[in-house]
C-alpha cells in the first residue's frame, strides 16, 4: 500500500487521542470536569488546524508529520506516569494542537492525488480504526491488568514507532512549497467562510454530536472502561464501514449531509433508550464526513487551506459541543442535552441548501 507511512501515522494518533475516553469516568467523577479533558483535545485542535493549512503551503510537510507524531507520544507518556485531571486537561490540548496539524497535512496530501476519493475513503476507515482501537485495547487493557493507565503506554509507543517511519515519506507525494501572501490568504479564509458558511456549519454538528455523546454516555449508563469502550467502539466500527462505501455511493454531496443531519436528529434522541443508536450515529458521521470531503475537492483550488478549513471546522464542534452538552446535563439532564442537539441538527437540515452548489441538492 504505497501511502501505508501516513496510514500507520493517522491510526496511530488517534488511537491514542480516544485512549482517554474510557477513563473519563476514573479521572473525575464530575461529569462537567469529564466533559471539559474531552473537549480539551479538540480546543488544541482548533488551535491548529487553520494554521496548519497555511503551514502545508509554506513548509516540509514531512517535517511536520513527524513531530506531531513525535510530541502526541510525549503527551502520552505524561497523562500515563502523572495520571491527574489537571495533566490529562492540558496534555490533551497539546496533543490536539499536534493531532490537527497531523490530521491537515496528511490530508493535504491525500487530497492532491489523482484517485483522492478512495485513498480518503482508507484514510477515514484508518483514522476511525484508531479512534476504535483506543477505546477497545485501553478497556481491555485497564480490564486485564487491573490497572487504568497502561493503553495511554502503549499508544504512546506506537505513535513514536510511527514517526520513525515517517522518513521513508516518498518526495512525490509531496507538494511544492510555495510563499503565500498573508494578507491575500487572510481574505480567502474570510470568503470562504462567508461562501461556506452552511457547509461548516454541517461540519461543526454532524461531527460535534458524535462528541456528545462519546462525553457523556459513560457518566448516563456508569459502565465500566471495557463496556463503555466496547459500546462506544461501535461508533468507530459503523463510521469505518461508512467511509469506505461511502465513496462508491453516488449521490450528490450536499443532499447526503442533508439526510445524515436529519437522521442524526432522530439517533439523538433514541439514544438514551437504545445503544443501537450509537453505531447508528457512526455511520452517519462517516457518510456526512466524505460528502463534505466531496463537497470542498470540487469546488475549492486551493487545497491546503480547505482541509485546514475542514478539519478545523471539525474540531470545533467536537471541542464546543460537548463541552456544551456536559453544561446542560449539568443543569437539567443528559437526555435533554441530547434533545437540544437532536434540534440543531435539524436546523442544519434546512440551512444546508443555503450553499452556493446548489445544484447539489
Amino acid at each position: 500500500m504505497r501511502f501505508w507511512i501516513i496510514f500507520l501515522g493517522i491510526f496511530s494518533i488517534m488511537a491514542l487521542s480516544n485512549a482517554p475516553v474510557p477513563l473519563l469516568p476514573e479521572i473525575d467523577p464530575n461529569v462537567q470536569i469529564q466533559s471539559f479533558i474531552f473537549s480539551a483535545y479538540f480546543l488544541g485542535a482548533v488551535i491548529a488546524t487553520l494554521p496548519a493549512g497555511f503551514l502545508t503551503e509554506r513548509f516540509d510537510i514531512r517535517a511536520l508529520i513527524r513531530y506531531s507524531l513525535l510530541i502526541s507520544a510525549v503527551t502520552g507518556f505524561c497523562m500515563f506516569f502523572f495520571p491527574t485531571p489537571s495533566v490529562f486537561f492540558i496534555a490533551r490540548i497539546i496533543e490536539g494542537v499536534f493531532a490537527g496539524i497531523f490530521v491537515t497535512a496528511t490530508l493535504t496530501i491525500i487530497n492532491r492525488q489523482k484517485n483522492h476519493i478512495s485513498l480518503s475513503g482508507t484514510y477515514m476507515a484508518l483514522l476511525n480504526a484508531g479512534l476504535l482501537s483506543g477505546l477497545i485495547i485501553t478497556g481491555v487493557v485497564s480490564s486485564v491488568t487491573g490497572d487504568d493507565y497502561p493503553g495511554l503506554l502503549l499508544f504512546a509507543i506506537l505513535c513514536s514507532l510511527s514517526c520513525l517511519f515517517t522518513r521513508l515519506i516518498h518526495d512525490d507525494w509531496l507538494p511544492a512549497i510555495t510563499q503565500s501572501d498573508p494578507v491575500s490568504s487572510h481574505s480567502e479564509i474570510i470568503q470562504l467562510i462567508r461562501d461556506e458558511w452552511p457547509l461548516w456549519s454541517s461540519v461543526i454538528v454532524i461531527l460535534g454530536i458524535t462528541g456528545v455523546v462519546q462525553s457523556l454516555y459513560g457518566a448516563y449508563t456508569n459502565d465500566s472502561p471495557l463496556v463503555l469502550g466496547t459500546k462506544l467502539a461501535l461508533m468507530n466500527i459503523a463510521t469505518i464501514i461508512a467511509s469506505l462505501i461511502a465513496p462508491r455511493i453516488p449521490l450528490r454531496p450536499l443532499r447526503m449531509i442533508r439526510v445524515s443531519a436529519i437522521l442524526s436528529a432522530f439517533a439523538l434522541i433514541l439514544i438514551p433508550f437504545s445503544a443501537i443508536m450509537i453505531p447508528v450515529i457512526g455511520l452517519i458521521a462517516g457518510i456526512a464526513y466524505i460528502a463534505q470531503m466531496g463537497y470542498l475537492a470540487g469546488t475549492i483550488q486551493r487545497t491546503g487551506l480547505a482541509m485546514g478549513m475542514l478539519t478545523t471546522m471539525s474540531y470545533l464542534g467536537m471541542m464546543t459541543f460537548p463541552a456544551l452538552g456536559g453544561i446542560i446535563a449539568n443543569q437539567y439532564s443528559i437526555p435533554v442535552s441530547f434533545l437540544v442537539f437532536s434540534g440543531v441538527c435539524l436546523v442544519i437540515a434546512i440551512v444546508i441548501g443555503r450553499c452556493r452548489c446548489t445544484y447539489q441538492l
